[in-house]
């Protein structure tokens, strides 16, 4: 979501984003109420949504896991990667950490 942000905060031709997500939790904890869980994580997501507005829209939208859907074995790779770099922000911990 960052990258995209970037990208279309550089490119002003973007105007739209699509946010495919395999994990329907994930999805629902970004469109409905904040979770409990993983707090920081989605209102980081929202807060760059949220910037690109009302210039871009974000939409986010579920696809199955592991169903042949072209470049989902490549996102679950990147997204390894990326769970494993290390923290970029001073206040990494969620609230379901912190207790």
């Amino acid at each position: 979501m960052k990258l995209a942000r970037t990208r279309a905060l550089a490119n002003p031709d973007i105007q739209e984003i699509l946010l495919f997500l395999d994990n329907s939790a994930v999805v629902d904890g970004i469109l409905g109420p904040t979770p409990a869980s993983s707090q920081g994580a989605y209102m980081g997501l929202r807060q760059i949504a949220q910037k690109l507005l009302p210039r871009v829209t974000t939409r986010v939208a579920w696809v199955p896991g592991h169903k042949d859907v072209l470049g989902n074995e490549e996102a679950d790779r990147l997204a390894k990667e990326g769970s494993e770099l290390p923290c970029l922000s001073r206040n990494c911990s969620t609230i379901t950490f912190i207790k």
